[in-house]
């Protein structure tokens, strides 16, 4: 299987050589200190040397303007200087287009007896490492090999063993003999991964490193780097492996394990084979753990390969907790010492697994009492309430799902946990929510409600009773039938008006009246108001019938105008116009007419009715002879404009008293809904020879002119009679 990068379109290896993570070994005695980790500039690359002639692989020649490398067919040539110059092994065939399968590819390069000796896996015989080190082309692997190959041959060792003896030392001083003794990788990874950590420039290796194998052992302060954070290693290889478009995943995921096993090896850790699967390392803080290859194919997704490979991890505090602790029975728990509403159960078949212990520990207690509490045995001050519902707050908005199963208490319901529930009605004053009282209702602890806090000991003892609510402006609270009720949820008898004001500030007012039996307010959302309670019933309004469509409506005399005291609700023909419905807010057209564009509010009164004038909305703003101009005169005439069910502005008295019932309408911008607490008509301005908009709101009427296209403007139509 293979994997997409998203760095299609680099060079084989610009990945590796554009970015240096690390700088391997400072000159320390302490190899847990040693290393020095640093940027170095960006590498220039000549692809046109990635071929050789010697050799069925290729090699990459890594150009310095500082030096030239030599090529022998068997070796590179070495020199006494501060590093070494190398070229680094590149196989055919790998780039952007394809990449090879590593493990078939690996094993048909070799000769069958080879491959036999790999199998076996006899401890007489050499690795496959050692095998291929010396049968290929690897500049930085021949490096270190070599320095120590001529201290062989001069001590009478033959060749070919000597350089598989140089080959298995070099293995075992980096730590990686056992890793390849379990895990089977390609030795170009080791050529990538030790060029990347022991590099000297952009073609050489450290020299003192090199030459300090000569005997067969590397000092630590050489070539350790443990003293470097081990998370870091994670996908570091994206860094340096020539992976190109496609990349398998033991192309990061083995190199990775390279680094982190020479890191391993310095801190004095085993290796982490399957028998130590489990095994908590404290002072590391790290977990010996098995896991698979994964690989991505765009046409089967997340495909799990058969391949596990085992590797030091970061330990979670699910490992740490459970380190020691055989998973040998299915359901047994550990709980968290740490963090006590945290468990650890066991599944034989997959091990270890983080849950809550509010799970484990009510898993045999239905939940079957809303409201009900338990106090936790387990996490000792830990209280569970039996939840039906839970409100879980995603980005900007809050969602509400069912739950039905034991939650864990907030401090708030906790509190009354050691409290009998004996008495209904009882109610308690929270502490850890000062505002908030408990309320025992048949047996359960509950939130009170406002209505129940502020009847609290007020005996409901005489049908009628009533008071004012100290927390909500306008509302009251009504004795009826034995039980307290806010005075809007009592049945009221049609045709009922009703005005509260708060007591505290008595200009509030919100206004109700009743149809079919229920108190609507003016609060309410206009449309889910009865169009005939927009309406004064005190006044004695005119009427007039629409030719056009049946529909009659109210009419009204101000200052010598005659006023329709709704807005206008004519859907046009197809032979006029259509009134397109999407300009209604929700269904509220039946109450405050449709939004009509310019060009359709043109032909929208009826034949002997117009657009109000200028001069005609600017009497709405002067108030009568007899009254008093002042802004307060001003805002009462404003608020006597609007309907009583209304809900702008302050509830003066006088409400509604001309009989216009204007009500908030708002209009649309091209199809944005604006300006919700006013109320807007299309006018006609004889001053200008222009159509505009009329504006009221409880402060001013004025006419409006929008920056933007007026035929983007969808706004109500009032008609006044010629």
């Amino acid at each position: 299987m293979k994997m997409l990068k998203t760095l299609n379109s680099l060079p084989i290896v610009a990945s590796f050589l554009a970015i240096a993570f690390f700088d391997a070994c400072s000159e320390t005695e302490n190899p847990q200190d040693a290393g020095v980790w640093e940027d170095e500039p960006a590498i220039a690359i000549n692809e046109s040397s990635s071929s050789s002639e010697n050799s069925s692989s290729s090699l990459l020649e890594i150009k310095s303007s500082s030096s030239v490398v030599e090529e022998s067919s068997s070796s590179v040539k070495m020199e006494s200087s501060s590093s070494y110059k190398v070229k680094i092994h590149i196989p055919e065939n790998h780039g952007c287009t394809t990449a090879p399968n590593v493990y078939t590819d690996l094993l048909e390069a070799m000769p069958a007896a080879k491959i036999a000796k790999i199998k076996a896996g006899s401890a007489k015989e050499p690795s496959y490492a050692a095998i291929m080190m010396k049968d290929e082309k690897y500049g930085v692997l021949s490096a270190f090999v070599e320095k120590r190959l001529e201290v062989l041959e001069k001590q009478g060792a033959a060749h070919d063993s000597a350089w598989i003896q140089a080959a298995e030392e070099l293995l075992q001083e980096l730590g990686l003999d056992s890793l390849l003794a379990d895990r089977q990788m390609p030795v170009y990874y080791m050529e990538y991964t030790l060029f990347y950590l022991y590099r000297s420039g952009s073609d050489q290796l450290k020299a003192y490193l090199v030459d300090d194998f000569a005997d067969g052992k590397l000092e630590p302060k050489n070539y350790c780097f443990s003293n470097k954070p081990y998370d870091t290693f994670d996908q570091v290889a994206f860094n340096f492996m020539p992976i190109g478009c496609v990349y398998d995943e033991h192309e990061i995921l083995d190199p990775e394990a390279i680094i982190k096993n020479i890191w391993r090896k310095c801190s004095g850790m085993p290796y982490c084979s399957d028998a130590m699967v489990g095994m908590f390392n404290k002072d590391s803080s790290l977990v010996c753990k098995s896991s698979r290859y994964y690989a991505y194919t765009i046409t089967d997704n997340y495909t799990i390969n058969d391949d596990t490979y085992t590797n030091w991890e970061i330990a979670s505090p699910l490992d740490v907790e459970t380190s020691g602790i055989p998973c040998d029975a299915d359901g047994k728990f550990v709980v968290s010492r740490k963090n006590p509403e945290r468990s650890y159960i066991c599944t034989a078949d997959s091990g270890w697994d983080s849950t809550t212990t509010v799970k484990i520990e009510m898993k045999q207690i239905p939940c079957d009492t809303v409201g009900a509490l338990f106090k936790s045995k387990l996490n000792p001050g830990g209280v569970y309430i039996c939840r039906d519902t839970v409100w879980t707050g995603e980005y900007l908005w809050n969602r509400e799902y069912t739950l039905n199963a034991w939650d864990k208490a907030t401090p708030f319901e906790a509190e009354v946990a050691d409290v009998p529930c004996e008495k209904n009605g009882e109610m308690i004053k929270s502490v850890v929510a000062p505002d908030s009282f408990h309320i025992c209702r048949d047996g359960i602890w509950g939130l009170a409600t406002r209505l129940e806090r502020e009847t609290y000991k007020i005996p409901c003892d005489e049908e009628g009773k009533h008071f004012e609510s100290q927390e909500l402006q306008s509302m009251y609270y009504v004795c009826h039938e034995g039980k307290w009720h806010q005075f809007d949820e009592i049945t009221c008898e049609n045709g009922a008006r009703y005005s509260t004001a708060n007591e505290k500030d008595k200009k509030y007012k919100t206004n109700y009246a009743c149809k079919d039996g229920k108190w609507y307010s003016s609060k309410d959302e206009s449309w889910e108001i009865p169009y005939e309670l927009y309406f004064n019933p005190n006044i004695e309004y005119g009427s007039f019938s629409d030719p056009r469509d049946g529909r009659t409506y109210r009419t009204i005399g101000y200052r010598g105008t005659t006023w329709m005291a709704e807005n206008l609700k004519y859907q046009g023909t197809p032979e006029t116009f259509e009134v397109d419905k999407k300009y209604c807010k929700s269904d509220n057209c039946k109450n405050s007419g449709y939004y009509y564009t310019i060009n359709a509010a043109k032909q929208a009164c009826p034949e002997g009715w117009r657009f109000p004038t200028n001069n005609e909305v600017a009497l709405l703003s002067t108030p009568d002879d007899s009254e008093e101009v002042s802004v307060s005169s001003t805002r009462k005439l404003f608020n006597a404009l609007f309907s009583q069910m209304n809900s702008l502005g302050l509830g003066y008295d006088g409400l509604d008293k001309y009989g216009l019932s204007f009500t908030k309408t708002g209009l649309f911008n091209r199809e944005v809904y604006v300006n919700s607490d006013y109320q807007y008509f299309w006018i006609q301005d004889t001053g200008w020879k222009d159509i505009t908009v009329a504006e009221i709101t409880t402060y001013e009427i004025k006419s409006r002119k929008f920056s933007s296209d007026i035929n983007n403007i969808k706004a109500p139509v009032r008609c006044v009679k010629e």
